[in-house]
């Protein structure tokens, strides 16, 4: 069981650094994700897009694929609460603290290419080890 952030996943569509570490969490039995998770690809492949990085239907290909990986999603309501104090705990954004409370409640690792994310949660201790993927 591991919690996948956004930086994770779209390793699994993009060609980029650790993407043969990010497609291995596939083999994984659960992933966990909050909701926000597909919000937040969507976010990052539209940005692509405006910076043509990629074309639309490229982007749209690389949600539609994420979207489609069999992931637990945990609502962000039901998150909220302990990510906003996991954000001043660790000094990250809410957004990031998403994943930190998730993998916090279900006590399992956060595979996440975020560095300081992966570093903040790790020297908390707040849940299993981090899987940073590099």
């Amino acid at each position: 069981m591991v919690v996948v952030d956004a930086s994770a996943a779209l390793k699994w569509v993009l060609d980029e650094p650790g993407q043969d570490d990010a497609l291995g969490l596939l083999d994984e039995d659960i992933l966990h994700a909050p909701d926000f998770l597909l919000v937040e690809v969507a976010n990052v492949l539209w940005s692509k897009v405006r910076r043509h990085v990629l074309d639309r239907a490229q982007a749209d290909a690389a949600y539609d694929a994420i979207a489609g990986i069999p992931i637990a999603y945990t609502t962000t309501g039901e998150l909220a609460l302990p990510a906003r104090t996991l954000a001043h705990a660790l000094d990250v954004s809410v957004y990031d603290a998403l994943y930190a409370a998730l993998a916090q409640r279900l006590n399992c690792a956060l595979a996440t290419a975020d560095v300081r994310l992966a570093s903040a949660v790790d020297a908390s201790g707040i849940a299993a080890p981090p899987r940073l993927i590099r």
